[in-house]
Parts: structure tokens; C-alpha cells; sequence
């Protein structure tokens, strides 16, 4: 039998190199074995060894000897890749290795492969393909791992009709600009890139077209020129395709798609879809494996690039280590900084990048020392601060919804004393419209609302995260604001809102509804719990007969009524509560009755980072068709039961926020283009309306 090095040597993968060129790499390498609960080497010792795998299984994890470990997967295929980060700058193991059983390997000494490697560029590059195809399949490992923890996320029932062209590319200077930019190529000489710039074949994505699928042939490096492009791991379930996003690759572009393999192809790390309308560049296998047959010292640079790149998708891709106290984010940023903490300089920016994300105030500051790190950092430094911007993508839009808060809070409150109350809704909720732009959110059954105003508008209410608290302790009522930016954009006027009257010690909400105009009524929240019940119940007919007064002056003037007939906010496991009476007896008592308008919301009680907000607008009525005027005793009952049907519409539209399959859509219009907000009054109300 032969010895495990001359099994090595007499791998497929050598047949293009001479025997005689594999002796120094034969006669630099030794046989060793590692009792089972032996550890191979430690995270962030010094990688002065690299070892394939002959028999037996090596598990990976991390974390410091006073901590507890984490595991980041094993590795059990025969020539196998331990201690591969050794290649990489600066020489650190990024993970602690420990023999499950009785092992053997084939061990290098890191300096003698290197005097290997300078005197044979090619035999340096087949053997880094060996290696780089190693660690595909260990980084294939983490990515299942991570789809299965993603599987009841979301999913993807079909994928949008969009297309992948080629086009012609002309004579153009594009594709040069594009490898230039590109933080892969960017070492390699301008000589080497126009070659491989000569190759390129040029394609244009639609929105949504799918760029490549994952585990895919590329047939080649495809690299981003301009638009954007989303990517995501994705796993085959019982339910549908599971997919788990994990990046957003922006405009400026340079970004690669393809991983090689030991047979010569290359394959696709994750699926890619246009998030806009892109052209990319697509570099052929051929013309790449030519250069490196020209030019063998491309051909190592090339592989070792693209071994620092699978380790840059390993940490990102990797499950982190959970931690009660972090957001995601956080412990998914920490997990990445802790495993390349050698690579990192200790002046790096990024270090600041957990501590600053801890509060909301200071996040506009992480955003600013990523862009220093992917500006003027080393290569390892700007591959990890790209890494953590895409991570951070929808925190980026909260950030932004909550600065358009903000904006939209000041706006309001230091207006002029003389702006009249319609002026200041219509400016508060078009800049609530754009603050809900930047959040995922989806608005269905468009086509139910009446073309006119002059309705009343019913909803479920939600309790807001403490997390949007403003700095003067203020809670806005973002369900509600959802819903009233939303009447804005269809009918060019803001609603008239029942709000809850303001307790003495909430200033921050007095301040804000007290210059709206809005109808304000004393509920379990307004603070009054020194109040007898007695005088409460008066306060409360007070409250109602102003409702009905203000409420048909509203109705009278064509304005839409906002009301939650709750009560009071709820949460999402008990809401919509039980139905006060108040709005539909202003319906019944109105000169001209209005349709009444249920809207379903959920997703408004959860970070919005990590929510979909969702609206379900139902068919309109009119509640004197669904009375036969037996009296208030018949109102109660109608409205008991009237809320058991809508409870169900409201479930409907909490499976839709955490992107479930509901059991079934119950009465309620599902557009196929739900509505984004941030448009303007006057579109909306032509596609409203259409």
C-alpha cells in the first residue's frame, strides 16, 4: 500500500506537472496522527503549519481558553485542509482544531512550502486550487448550518420573470475601470488586468433578474459594474426554498461571484438576484486558466486571493456565537472581529463598531468609520468592514426612518403658532411617508378603498417598541402613523385621528398631538388613576359626545376619521381586544352615513430591522346594512362578533410580517405590487383610484 504522501502525490491533480517537480514537495512533508481529544493547533497561534487530512475528522471552534467554545464545523473528507489561514496574512490560526477520533495527516512546515512554492509558481497555484476547493466545501458546511436556522424565515415561491442578456460591450474602457476598482484585483498589474479585460463578456440585468444560482457552474468570475445586486444562501425544505440574505452589494460595485474547484470550473458561493437594473462583466474560466499558465505568478496571487475571500465568506456566513444582551447584528459583528482580530491593525475603526451600534443615537457614527475602513484600510481590513456594511443593511434603514422621525416630531412641534392643524398632519405624515420608505413593508388590498373621503377608518393597535423612544421620552404611535401616511398618500389629506388624551407626565406626547387637531379621548392610558369611577365615566360620556360633535364636523368636510376602537394599544398575541362602541355609533348618527374601513396591521410591535410592517385594508361597509335596528343591545353583539372575524384577518397579516405561509387570505384583497409609501399625494391618488 502506498504511504499517504505518495497517495498525495499521485493525485489527478498533479498529472499536468513533471514527477520530478513534486520531490522537494514529497520530501518536505511528514506523516503525523493525533490521539482522538488531541488538539491539532489553538485560534490565533501562529500558523506555521499546514496539514491535509488522511483519515479521521477535525473539529473546528473558536473561542479563548477562559471562554466557551464555539463550534464552526468539521471536516472529515480525505486531503482535507487544516491550517490554511497560515497562507493568509498575518500567519494566525482562526480557529481552535481538535481530533474527534484518531487522526493522520500530511503536515508542511509553512517555511518549507514557501521556498516550494517561490521556485514552482505553477506547482503553487494547483496546489492552492487543492486547498481553495477544500475550503468551498467547509464553507459549504456553514452555510447549510446557517440555512437551517434560517428555514422558517422566509421564503421563495417563485422567482420575478426577469432576464440575464448578453450584450455588446463595444470598444469601451468599462470593464478595465470595473477590475481596477475591484478590491480582488486591485493588486495585480494594469498589463494583467488588460488581458483578462479583453476576455470579458458583458450582460445586463432587469430588476429582479436572477444573475446566478447557487452551487451553479459561473463558467467564470462574474464581477458587478454598476446597479445593485442582493445575495442569499438558500436550502431546499418540505415548506419551499429557504433562503437566508446576507448581502447587498452597492452600486460601486466590483464585486465576484465564483469559487474554483478542483475540476477546472467555478461555482457560485450564494444566489444573486439585480436588486436594480446592473450590467456586469463575466471573465471565461479559459482566459483565466491561460493566464495563469502564462503567468504563474498570477496564478498564485490569483488562488491565494481567492482563499482570502472564502475566508472572509466563512465569517460572515458563520453562525455567531449568541450573547442575551446583543442585538444580531452586534453578536453577528463581534463573532467576525473576534475570529480576524489578527488581521485587524488595533487602530482600525472597526473595533468601534459594536460599541457604537449599542444605541440608536450613535449609529450614523458606525456608517462613518466603516466607510474610513473600506476607504483607507489594507485588504483584509476593507473586505471586513464590506462584510459588516452588508450586514448592517437594514439598520442602515432604521437608522434612517428614525432620523425622518425625528425630523418629522420637530416639524410639527416648533412650527409656527399660527399653522393651522390640517397644515401641520399634512407635513407631519408626508415626512412619516417617507420615514416608512426605508423600512420593508408591504400595503395590501389597495383596490377596496373608496375613491372619496369622508370614511372612517378602523384599526387594530399595537404597542411601539421601546427601542424608538425619542430622547424626550416620547412613544410615537407608529401604527398609527403607518396607517394615517398612508390616507395621506391615497387622498392627498391627512385623517382626523382619535388619540388618547396625554397624561401630565407625558409632555413629549401633549406637545406633539396638541397642535394636530386631532380628537382626543381619555383612555386606561391618559393617567388617571387618581380619578374616581365615577368621575372617569363622566370624563369618558364627555369624551364621547365631543367625538360625535367633532367627528361629523370631520365627516361633514369630507375628511377621513382614524379610529382604534380598542381603546388602547395591545399586544400582538392579544390584539385586536374587544371593540368600544364609539366610532360606529358616529357612523350611524352622521347626516350622510360613511363606509367604514377596517385595516389589519401587524409587525409594528418588533424592531423594524427585523419586521415586515404590514397593512391588509378590508371592503368597506356600511354598518346600518349589517344591523336590522334592534338597538344598542344589537351594536354589542354585532361588534363581538364583528372583531372574531377580523381577529382572523389580523393573524393573516402577522404570518405576512414574519414571512409564514398564512392559512388562508379570509376576506381581504392581496395586491401583487403591494403600494411602498414615499410616493407622492397626487400619484397615489391615481393608482388609488384606477
Amino acid at each position: 500500500m502506498d504511504s499517504p504522501i505518495t497517495a498525495f502525490l499521485n493525485h489527478p491533480l498533479w498529472q499536468a506537472i513533471h514527477r520530478a517537480r513534486l520531490i522537494p514537495l514529497g520530501e518536505s512533508a511528514e506523516v503525523v496522527r493525533f490521539p482522538a481529544g488531541e488538539r491539532l493547533f489553538r485560534q490565533f497561534h501562529p500558523a506555521n503549519q499546514f496539514s491535509l487530512l488522511v483519515d479521521g475528522i477535525v473539529e473546528h471552534e473558536t473561542g479563548a481558553a477562559d471562554e466557551e467554545t464555539w463550534p464552526l464545523g468539521r471536516v472529515s473528507w480525505q486531503w482535507g485542509a487544516l491550517g490554511w489561514s497560515g497562507f493568509l496574512p498575518p500567519s494566525r490560526h482562526g480557529t481552535t482544531a481538535r481530533a474527534v477520533n484518531d487522526v493522520e495527516v500530511i503536515t508542511w512546515d509553512q517555511d518549507a512550502l514557501s521556498t516550494v512554492f517561490y521556485s514552482d509558481p505553477l506547482l503553487a497555484a494547483q496546489f492552492f486550487r487543492f486547498v481553495v476547493d477544500s475550503v468551498r466545501r467547509q464553507f459549504e458546511w456553514i452555510r447549510s448550518e446557517r440555512c437551517a436556522i434560517a428555514v422558517d424565515r422566509a421564503y421563495i415561491k417563485t422567482l420575478p420573470d426577469a432576464k440575464l442578456v448578453r450584450v455588446a460591450r463595444h470598444a469601451d474602457l468599462s470593464v478595465l475601470t470595473t477590475l481596477r476598482r475591484s478590491a480582488f484585483f486591485e493588486q495585480f498589474n494594469d498589463s494583467t488586468l488588460e488581458q483578462l479585460a479583453g476576455t470579458a463578456d458583458a450582460l445586463r440585468g432587469d430588476h429582479n433578474a436572477p444573475l446566478v444560482s447557487q452551487d451553479a457552474a459561473t463558467d467564470g468570475l462574474l464581477l458587478l459594474a454598476d446597479g445593485e445586486a442582493m445575495s442569499y444562501f438558500s436550502a431546499k425544505t418540505d415548506r419551499g426554498e429557504a433562503h437566508d440574505s446576507f448581502r447587498t452589494i452597492p452600486e460601486h460595485g466590483g464585486m465576484l461571484a465564483g469559487v474554483p474547484t478542483l475540476d477546472g470550473g467555478y461555482v457560485a458561493e450564494a444566489t444573486m438576484l439585480a436588486a436594480s437594473p446592473c450590467r456586469l462583466f463575466r471573465i471565461p474560466t479559459d482566459a483565466i486558466d491561460e493566464l495563469i499558465s502564462a503567468d504563474p505568478e498570477f496564478g498564485r496571487g490569483f488562488m491565494q486571493r481567492q482563499l482570502a475571500r472564502l475566508s472572509h465568506l466563512i465569517a460572515t456566513a458563520r453562525l455567531p456565537k449568541p450573547d442575551e444582551y446583543d442585538d444580531p447584528e452586534i453578536g453577528a459583528i463581534k463573532s467576525i472581529l473576534e475570529q480576524n482580530q489578527a488581521r485587524i491593525p488595533v487602530t482600525s475603526y472597526l473595533h468601534r463598531i459594536p460599541h457604537l451600534l449599542g444605541n440608536k443615537l450613535t449609529t450614523h457614527e458606525v456608517f462613518s468609520a466603516l466607510r474610513v475602513a473600506r476607504e483607507t484600510g489594507e485588504y483584509q481590513e476593507r473586505a471586513i468592514a464590506h462584510w459588516c456594511t452588508d450586514i448592517l443593511q437594514r439598520v442602515r434603514g432604521e437608522m434612517r426612518f428614525y432620523d425622518d422621525v425625528l425630523t418629522a416630531y420637530t416639524d410639527v412641534t416648533s412650527a409656527p403658532d399660527d399653522t393651522a392643524a390640517p397644515k401641520l398632519r399634512r407635513i407631519c405624515d408626508q415626512s412619516m411617508s417617507y420615514a416608512f420608505s426605508h423600512l420593508e413593508h408591504e400595503i395590501h388590498g389597495l383596490t377596496n378603498l373608496p375613491q372619496d373621503g369622508g370614511n372612517i377608518v378602523i384599526m387594530n393597535h399595537l404597542g411601539c417598541p421601546a427601542y424608538y423612544e425619542l430622547p424626550n421620552h416620547y412613544h410615537f404611535s407608529f401604527d398609527t402613523a403607518f396607517v394615517s401616511a398612508l390616507m395621506f398618500e391615497c387622498y392627498g389629506e391627512s385623517p382626523v385621528r382619535v388619540v388618547r388624551q396625554s397624561p401630565g407626565v407625558e409632555h413629549g406626547h401633549d406637545l406633539f398631538y396638541g397642535r394636530l387637531g386631532h380628537i382626543k379621548v381619555p383612555t386606561l392610558e391618559s393617567g388617571l388613576e387618581d380619578v374616581s369611577p365615577d368621575r372617569f365615566e363622566e370624563l369618558r360620556r364627555s369624551a364621547s359626545d365631543e367625538l360625535l360633535r367633532e367627528g361629523q364636523s370631520a365627516l361633514r368636510n369630507g375628511e377621513n376619521i382614524l379610529v382604534c376602537p380598542e381603546g388602547q394599544s395591545q399586544r400582538a398575541d392579544a390584539s385586536p381586544a374587544r371593540f368600544h362602541s364609539g366610532a360606529f355609533r358616529l357612523a350611524l348618527q352622521a347626516d350622510t352615513e360613511p363606509n367604514i374601513v377596517p385595516i389589519a396591521i401587524a409587525g409594528f410591535d418588533r424592531r423594524y430591522k427585523e419586521s415586515k410592517l404590514i397593512a391588509m385594508i378590508q371592503r368597506p361597509f356600511r354598518l346600518s346594512e349589517k344591523l336590522s335596528g334592534d338597538g344598542p343591545d344589537e351594536l354589542r353583539s354585532f361588534l363581538d362578533d364583528y372583531r372574531k372575524k377580523f381577529a382572523r384577518v389580523v393573524r393573516t397579516a402577522q404570518a405576512l410580517s414574519r414571512d409564514q405561509e398564512p392559512e388562508g387570505m379570509l376576506d381581504v384583497s392581496i395586491d401583487s405590487a403591494p403600494m411602498p409609501l414615499g410616493k407622492s399625494a397626487s400619484a397615489m391618488t391615481t393608482e388609488a383610484s384606477a
